[in-house]
């Protein structure tokens, strides 16, 4: 059988060229590399090439460094009262909390950008959406920029966070009152139910994503088993879930099976599915790795409500090519956060290098060895 040649077509060159002007600010060199040799082995026309420049450039414009308000940073230490944004959980009893509209209660100035307040042992979990009044010895946030590596100062600084603090034990905090949301109040019936220790860590870290009870050690044992990937919810975990629908789909079959006429067992598993992926979601807290894992989720679930083939056969296929577009567009979004990077780079160079690898491969089968690469 002949091979057939894979020609990109211009929307995807010019997705491409976009990628490629997300990624230039971080990596200039081999983005900027990327997109001209693109150019010049796949542009044909002067149009094309005049399209994809052009999505390079906007691609440039939409991840430019966010410029400083002009506001002088704060290096104090002082009462400040602020919002909960965000809490990331991690091992070793240490949280993050990302918070907003902090203001100083002598003078009432607000704090340039936002606050990565690190606090060690805290007596309770915080929570997003509640109003704080602490004493704080705030800084700027500084000194965390690792050259030609993932920075995480630049990452912070994507995130509008300017300034930091400590926190370690009972820290003089104080919070306003407000009813606790459904989410903790089931991370604290869970809690009572499960054994102590670092086998109840695990459950909670599997379904709330909460990582604060786990020991350092007990984390380091886990790395070196090559297990670490299983603490962090993704899509592994989010297929399991959905596997319990295929699974309730079985048991609804067996007990209405003329059901079945009306909706396949296969669509039926799908439709039963989104509700618990939706909780476990949520659950989550809905992190980048489970939205990530969910877009991938659902283009599949599209792809065989569709009820064409019943997988994706190559990169090359027109089923493929849909939900791929999907994700890559969505996935844009996070072009330079650290969290994407293995993926994005496992996945791009398996369909970047699937056709020459094929053609090597048939080429030498027919007997022409190398000649064919």
């Amino acid at each position: 059988m002949r091979q057939v040649v894979i020609i990109p077509l211009p929307w995807q060159l010019c997705l491409l060229a976009w990628l490629c002007g997300l990624f230039a600010w971080e990596f200039p060199m081999p983005a900027g590399l990327a997109c001209l040799v693109s150019v010049f082995a796949f542009a044909r026309g002067r149009w094309l090439a005049a399209c994809m420049v052009a999505a390079f450039a906007l691609g440039l414009a939409l991840e430019m460094p966010r410029s400083g308000d002009g506001a002088t940073g704060w290096n104090v230490e002082a009462r400040v009262s602020g919002v909960v944004r965000e809490v990331r959980t991690h091992p070793g009893r240490r949280v993050t909390i990302v918070a907003s509209d902090v203001v100083r209660a002598d003078t009432g100035a607000a704090l340039p950008g936002r606050l990565a307040w690190t606090w060690i042992d805290p007596p309770t979990l915080p929570e997003a959406g509640r109003t704080f009044d602490a004493r704080l010895r705030i800084r700027e946030l500084r000194g965390r920029h690792n050259f030609g590596l993932s920075s995480n100062e630049d990452y912070w600084s994507r995130q509008g966070v300017r300034h930091r603090a400590f926190s370690r034990g009972r820290a003089d905090v104080r919070w306003e009152d407000g009813g606790r949301s459904l989410r903790s109040r089931l991370l604290e019936a869970v809690e009572k139910r499960v054994p102590a220790g670092q086998g109840g860590a695990v459950v909670r870290a599997l379904l709330f994503g909460d990582r604060f009870d786990l020991d350092p050690a007990f984390m380091d044992r886990i790395r070196r088993a090559g297990l670490s990937h299983s603490l962090a919810l993704s899509g592994m975990h989010l297929a399991l879930v959905a596997g319990l629908g295929m699974v309730l789909a079985r048991g609804v079959a067996g007990i209405r099976p003329g059901l079945l006429l009306v909706l396949p067992r296969q669509k039926l598993g799908i439709l039963l599915s989104l509700p618990l992926v939706l909780g476990y979601m949520w659950l989550g807290g809905f992190t980048p790795s489970l939205l990530r894992a969910a877009l991938m989720l659902t283009a599949l679930a599209l792809h065989l409500l569709r009820g064409v083939q019943t997988h994706l056969r190559t990169p090359s296929s027109p089923q493929w090519r849909p939900s791929s577009c999907r994700i890559r567009a969505w996935r844009a979004t996070w072009a330079c956060s650290f969290r994407f990077w293995p993926w994005r780079a496992s996945s791009s160079s398996c369909r970047i290098f699937r056709a020459p690898w094929s053609r090597c491969g048939k080429g030498a089968g027919r007997g022409g060895g190398h000649a064919a690469c």
